[in-house]
């Protein structure tokens, strides 16, 4: 089966730009107010909260406990739930204090523990989006990133050479149309989403090789439904002929675009 194009792309390791900290923590605390307006809008009261939040937890937790489940007091899953279920119909005045303490005006500054919490979460923020962010988007100001690239590589567009990095290689041919035109916009979106949450889902659950495998099949079904199939590519699977697969190599992760002809 002739291989029209194969390239492996690597992910960046990169640290979280400090400007790119600044404007996450800016931008919260300059919308304050306004977030904390939405949130007034969206649950002003005991009814509100029972609806949009109590409700869908109690849903929830209701497929948590096993059904013959015993508690060490020998309570039940019965009233266990029935338990948790009361708890939170009664949570809303903890739940608004809680809030409304975290927006107050303290010492002249609006929302002054809100924007104090938002500048102590810098770091981990940094820290989040270094881990399971940057490696797939990239920074801009540098460069695209991987799920950028692959989105450009599967739409055929020969801009895409310009922006490949250091450690990436072009095996075989180049960027691949594998859809019809019209239908260009969607995989491109739609690639350059998934590949950044995969991606991301992928370092969380620390590379398990089965996970790998189930996410990058279901990847490889989502770009199937966009082939033309007046191309007679072989069909797109993980780790198959044509594919579209997140990949460990000494410990890097990279993704390998491999399009083959029937």
């Amino acid at each position: 089966m002739p291989i029209v194009s194969h390239v492996i792309l690597v992910t960046d390791v990169p640290v979280t730009p400090q400007r790119v900290i600044e404007q996450w923590a800016e931008g919260l605390k300059n919308n304050a107010a306004r977030i904390n307006a939405k949130r007034k809008a969206r649950i002003p009261d005991a009814t509100a909260f029972n609806a949009r939040l109590a409700t869908a937890s109690i849903a929830s937790y209701k497929d948590v406990l096993n059904p013959a489940f015993k508690s060490r007091a020998g309570l039940s899953k019965t009233i266990i739930e029935a338990n948790q279920a009361s708890n939170l119909r009664r949570s809303w005045k903890k739940y608004n204090s809680q809030i409304e303490h975290a927006f107050e005006t303290v010492d002249g500054v609006e929302a002054k523990r809100f924007k104090d919490a938002v500048d102590r979460g810098a770091e981990e923020f940094a820290e989040g989006i270094a881990a399971r962010t940057l490696p797939f988007t990239g920074v801009r100001a540098e460069g695209l990133g991987l799920s950028a690239i692959a989105a450009l590589w599967l739409t055929g567009n020969k801009t895409v050479e310009g922006y490949l990095r250091a450690g990436d290689s072009v095996l075989e041919g180049g960027p691949y149309l594998i859809a019809p035109h019209e239908k260009k916009p969607s995989l491109k979106a739609m690639l350059n989403q998934r590949l950044i949450q995969v991606g991301a889902n992928i370092v969380k659950f620390e590379f398990v090789p089965s996970l790998m495998t189930e996410l990058n099949q279901t990847t490889c079904e989502l770009v199937q439904g966009f082939v033309n199939p007046a191309l007679d590519l072989v069909p797109f699977v993980a780790g198959g002929d044509s594919h579209v697969d997140y990949i460990l190599v000494d410990s890097v992760l990279k993704l390998d675009i491999k399009i083959s002809k029937m």
